[in-house]
């Protein structure tokens, strides 16, 4: 584990902190690979790759039970809950919310450099039809990368 152990997003994927009686548990995982790790005071305490919209960790240390579970509340808007629990105890619960999609100059730049590279296949007999297709999504994904302007927020547990 790296020493940028801070809470928040980027295009490598996303990392909650939380501290708890002079512990340090740090839950990181990556939208893309599904891979989901969670560390406690620097060393790797458990690790799954998971799809789903529900995963949990669970792990002891000082005979205390801890579970990170990680949770997407809104499939349609993208919204991730990563919530820390101790003993049964509800801890810290942070709540990650992608910036929405925009299609920039980087969307028009990449399409009108993929056409012309399948333009210029198609002339070697390639077919166009065969990498415009496969372009446009390679340009989607490019220029949606939103990790790095998505926001992340302490949610304030009642009690």
């Amino acid at each position: 584990m790296d020493d940028q152990s801070i809470t928040g997003a980027s295009a490598e994927g996303f990392r909650f902190r939380f501290d708890f009686e002079g512990n340090v548990v740090l839950a990181t995982g990556s939208p893309y690979s599904g891979m989901e790790r969670v560390y406690l005071n620097g060393a790797l305490f458990s690790q799954q790759r998971s799809f789903r919209r529900n995963s949990e960790h669970r792990f002891n240390h000082q005979s205390k039970e801890f579970c990170v579970q990680f949770d997407i509340s809104s499939k349609k808007k993208g919204m991730l809950e990563c919530t820390l629990i101790a003993d049964d105890v509800l801890i810290k619960r942070y709540r990650l919310t992608p910036a929405k999609r925009q299609f920039g100059l980087n969307y028009v730049l990449s399409l009108i450099v993929i056409a012309g590279f399948s333009v210029l296949l198609s002339v070697y007999n390639y077919s166009f039809w065969y990498f415009l297709p496969m372009g446009i999504v390679l340009a989607y994904f490019y220029s949606c990368d939103n990790l790095d302007r998505s926001t992340i927020e302490e949610i304030e547990i009642p009690g």
